[in-house]
């Protein structure tokens, strides 16, 4: 009878209060130890290296060394958030231009009251601010970050150390300023970047080994602009700006 009472709400209802209170809380008891579904409290972390040797090639020790660590891309230079800014704002002006050159201005032309060369002069006109921020402005670089491998990322001096001496095959990721101001980032490997300078438009280094088989608008650029130190940022354990002087003078000290 009891697992009944139990069991049945209309049952234990009928009850008195202080015998329905007493069961509800057998009940809940019960149900509390017997539930699967209950999660047992999570043992604390546990440091698999305690009185035995760290494996260097296992897995945990590679996790033990990317916390403690900087993390796998660190941000070696950063062009500046006012400049960037200043850039982004030209090249939005020149876009504006051009298009009320072809809102305002080409709709009178095609009045008849002026010569037929004004349209295409009116039209290649204004679009020469757009086409020379675009030109001019697309070299120069925001950001540069830094791949570390997992050696390098011990400790923060084992950081600096890679990054003084950046081995041929030393991978840096490029983010400079498309065309409608999106963001385009380029891997590049430091044996391809040697230094260069033209009078066309802003250059101090190049890449001399583009990707193959990418698309026009997403293809990156291989011609950089990059001051000789970075600007300064926000501090942050993956910001390291003291160590692109060093970076830039291993590009620019290369024989081309």
């Amino acid at each position: 009878m009891r697992p009944f009472i139990l069991l049945s709400s209309q049952l234990r209802a009928a009850l008195p209060r202080s015998t329905r209170r007493t069961l509800n809380s057998k009940l809940f008891a019960r149900l509390k130890t017997t539930d699967p579904f209950i999660r047992k409290p999570a043992e604390p972390w546990r440091n698999p290296f305690v009185n035995k040797e760290p494996d260097p090639n296992s897995y945990a020790y590679g996790k033990l060394i990317a916390r403690k660590g900087p993390p796998e891309l660190i941000l070696i230079y950063n062009g500046g958030a006012s400049k960037a800014m200043f850039l982004a704002v030209l090249k939005i002006t020149g876009i504006l231009l051009y298009g009320a050159t072809i809102a305002f201005v080409v709709p009178e032309l095609y009045s008849g009251e002026y010569p037929e060369w004004y349209l295409p002069a009116a039209l290649t006109v204004g679009a020469i601010p757009m086409l020379f921020m675009t030109y001019n402005g697309a070299t120069w670089v925001c950001y540069v970050h830094l791949f570390l491998p997992m050696f390098a990322r011990q400790s923060r001096q084992a950081a600096e150390d890679y990054a003084r001496n950046l081995p041929p095959t030393a991978r840096l990721y490029i983010t400079t300023m498309g065309f409608s101001t999106r963001p385009i980032r380029t891997e590049v490997q430091m044996k391809n970047l040697v230094p260069d300078f033209t009078l066309r438009r802003p250059v101090t280094f190049r890449n001399v080994a583009p990707e193959a088989n990418t698309r026009f608008l997403s293809r990156g650029m291989n011609e950089f602009w990059t001051a000789p130190k970075s600007q300064r940022g926000k501090q942050s354990t993956a910001f390291y700006p003291h160590l692109w002087p060093s970076v830039f003078r291993q590009i620019q000290e290369k024989d081309v």
